[in-house]
Parts: C-alpha cells; sequence; structure tokens
C-alpha cells in the first residue's frame, strides 16, 4: 500500500513511499501548494527527515509511517526501526512526550521501540497513538480534539485502533482492526468514496490544510484521493507500483497455495503406498 503522510500547514507538502518485504521504492515529495508541476523537492520538509529516510532507504527498510508536527518535530517507523527527531530533550521532543504519556498509562517502560504510529494533531498540541508490550496493543493520546476525545471516552475499541488521522477544523478518521471506520467533520467526497468502497480501508489520511484533501488507501493496494494538482504525477506513480506489488504477491500465494495442495497429495499418496506394504 501506499504510506502517505501530508506535512503540517505551517509547511505544506507531503511524504509518500511505497513498498513490500520484497520490493522497495521510497518517494519523498516535500512539494509547495504553488508549483505548477510535480516536482522531487525537499525543501519544506524537516531536512533530518530527509536525512532519516535516505538512510532507510539505504537499508532497504520499508516505511510504514510518518508523522511531522507544526514545529517540525518528527516520528518514523519502518519495518525495521523507529527514528524520531534528535534531541532527547522531554521538554521540546513531542515523541518523548508520548513515550512518557505512554508509560503512565500502561505502567510499563515505553521506549521508542515500542512505538506502533503516532498521529500529531494540526495545532501542535497533542497526539495519539498507539504502543506495543510483547503484543498488547494500547492506544495513548492527549489533548485531542473535544470531538474525537469524547469518542474515545464513549467506545470501547481503544484496543483495535489501526490508524487514527487528524484534519483541517478538527475533522477526524479512524480505521479499526475490524476494518470498521469512524469519522467526523469529513468532506462529502471523502464520506461517498468510503462509503461505496468495494475494499475496507487500510488508512484515511486528512490534509491540516483543507477539509477537501485527502488520501485512503484500501486493503488491495489501491488508493483515492483529492490532492494539489501538482502532485498527482507522483502519487499516481506510487499508487502504480502498489498495485503491481499487490498482484505479485497475490500470485505468489496462490503459487504457494498450489504447491502446498501438491505437497498434500504427495503425502497422501505416499501414506497409503506405506498403508499397502
Amino acid at each position: 500500500m501506499v504510506y502517505f503522510s501530508f506535512l503540517p500547514e505551517s509547511s505544506p507538502g507531503c511524504v509518500a513511499s511505497s513498498g513490500s518485504s520484497t520490493w522497495w521504492l521510497v518517494y519523498v515529495a516535500c512539494i509547495l501548494h504553488l508549483v505548477d508541476s510535480f516536482n522531487n523537492r525537499t525543501d519544506t520538509c524537516p531536512p533530518d527527515l530527509v536525512t532519516a529516510i535516505k538512510e532507510a532507504y539505504s537499508k532497504n527498510e520499508e516505511i510504514q509511517s510518518v508523522s511531522v508536527a507544526t514545529d517540525g518535530d518528527w516520528f518514523l517507523s519502518t519495518d525495521s526501526a523507529n527514528r524520531k527527531k534528535p534531541g532527547n530533550d522531554p521538554m521540546t521532543s513531542r515523541v518523548l512526550r508520548f513515550c512518557h504519556v505512554a508509560t503512565m498509562k500502561t505502567g510499563r517502560e515505553t521506549g521508542l521501540g515500542n512505538i506502533a504510529w503516532i498521529t500529531f494533531t494540526p495545532d501542535g498540541e497533542g497526539f495519539i497513538g498507539v504502543v506495543d508490550h510483547d503484543g498488547v496493543t494500547h492506544c495513548v493520546f492527549e489533548k485531542l480534539p473535544k470531538t474525537l476525545d469524547d469518542h474515545f471516552k464513549t467506545h470501547s475499541k481503544q484496543s483495535q485502533v489501526k490508524m487514527v488521522s487528524i484534519g483541517h477544523q478538527n475533522s477526524w478518521a479512524i480505521v479499526y482492526e475490524d476494518g470498521g471506520m469512524s469519522a467526523h467533520g469529513i468532506s462529502t467526497t471523502l464520506a461517498d468514496k468510503l462509503k461505496n468502497a468495494a475494499f475496507n480501508a487500510e488508512s484515511i489520511i486528512l490534509s491540516p490544510s483543507t477539509v477537501s484533501h485527502f488520501v485512503v488507501t484500501y486493503e488491495n493496494g489501491a488508493s483515492d484521493y483529492v490532492v494539489p494538482y501538482g502532485w498527482k504525477s507522483g502519487i499516481d506513480n506510487q499508487i502504480s507500483l502498489c498495485q503491481q506489488n499487490y498482484a505479485l504477491e497475490l500470485q505468489q500465494l496462490r503459487n504457494n497455495q498450489v504447491l502446498q495442495r501438491q505437497q498434500l497429495q504427495q503425502n497422501s499418496f505416499h501414506n497409503a503406498a506405506m498403508l499397502r506394504i
């Protein structure tokens, strides 16, 4: 699937990547909204995040989530490691603050490696994310928009949260592990796409700059999106690669199933022959 993150409104742009355990491609797009054509630029993206993404790429790691806060703080998760903005001051690091809140909530020391993902609120004040301790996940949040905070206080599916996105004017969307969704304040266009989708959503990413922009990825590797025109060709390229990867992985799964059936048949014939002997 395409892993996508809007950069904060203070430095508009995005980070998008595609890959799998056997295929890897990273696309770093930190693009100004005013460009007329798609350019691979990094001038609005935190330089240390760009360095971290390049390092992950050099090690053949697969990006799983990227979150950037309004002040340039960031969190990057790959299939091999988690990274954060350099610095160990808990007064300025939102990631370290998240770890502290998670430690208090779970009663267990929470470090960078325990984090599955983090989403920062567009106002720069809060966050929500999931941590894992020995296979048990915990949803951790602080200073959320009131409607989202109220939602979590009245619903019992916190442990099943797969991802959360918080967008413009405190709109939000949640995807649960069982394929369910919850949303508030999203555009009619996005609501219609989710309602009519043939597959469950894997992620719903909302823009912090406008309610009308979003990116949705589905369990089959396909995507729907509305983004600035200058981003379209780059995102289309990522979606195409993901769909190719999905088709290859599906074919590999089918081939493995055929091999398993053949092996079972051979074992059955062998056992029958042994019984006759």
